[in-house]
């Protein structure tokens, strides 16, 4: 029996060493490699045209920071409109009422500019290997939150995937339909949609580097808060010069 006990501790000890590496590495999630729990202070999101989930830091939103600010103090929107029929708003009886905006935020980063709805908690990583933008509404209520997330791909990134294979991608894994092909920023643009669920936009930059806009939300406030894309959408602007 104490050769026995023995025996076990010694596996134990051994063991210990290897888990805690394995903790520190990559684990996957749904075919995808994902970091096993990220620190403090940051969240996981998975990125489309990605195999891989990334750790993000939240801060601050400056969209918060300055709700006070009256809406005629930022850049006004100086994309074109985009008319794609998965824009179109929904004739569901019954559909709650949209949900008043506290306005808009013009943001600029290196290649991108943007309208952000006001009042949104902005997660910004775009200094990343992947540079994104993570949005998320308060909603007021508890279950899958309302998103929206801007990422930039480019060839070189971890897990890259070209525009056309990432489409392809995640019409497999979430069973999206297509979205249809328009402009977004004077770009040409594809989308993919899961019905009442979500709707990913890809933005080709030529090169191999595109961007992929997605909303996200609960079947009950998906109409009420997709204004917040559209203008998103509307709004969009890559700035070659200062792209990265």
């Amino acid at each position: 029996m104490r050769s026995l006990l023995l025996f076990t501790s010694t596996v134990l000890l051994l063991a210990s060493p290897l888990a805690a590496q394995r903790g520190r590495g990559l684990g996957r999630l749904g075919g995808f490699r994902r970091p096993l729990g990220c620190p403090p202070g940051s969240k996981q999101v998975r990125l489309p045209g990605q195999n891989t989930l990334h750790c993000v830091m939240e801060q601050e939103s400056s969209a918060d920071q300055s709700a006070s600010a009256p809406v005629s103090a930022f850049a006004p929107a100086a994309a074109e409109a985009v008319s794609a029929p998965v824009l179109e708003p929904s004739s569901r009886p019954g559909a709650p009422a949209a949900p008043r905006l506290a306005g808009y935020e013009r943001i600029m980063r290196p290649g991108l500019e943007a309208d952000l709805p006001r009042g949104w908690h902005l997660t910004d990583a775009w200094n990343d290997e992947v540079p994104t933008l993570y949005l998320e509404a308060d909603t007021g209520r508890e279950g899958k939150p309302v998103t929206m997330v801007v990422s930039k791909i480019a060839r070189g990134q971890e897990g890259y995937l070209d525009m056309k294979s990432a489409i392809v991608r995640e019409k497999q894994l979430q069973n999206a339909k297509d979205g249809g092909r328009f402009k977004v920023g004077g770009l040409s643009a594809r989308a993919t949609t899961v019905a009442q669920e979500s709707l990913t936009v890809y933005v080709n930059a030529g090169g191999g580097s595109y961007y992929t806009l997605v909303y996200s939300a609960p079947s009950s406030l998906y109409d009420g808060y997709q204004p917040a894309f559209k203008r998103l959408l509307s709004s969009f602007q890559v700035s070659p010069e200062n792209g990265r």
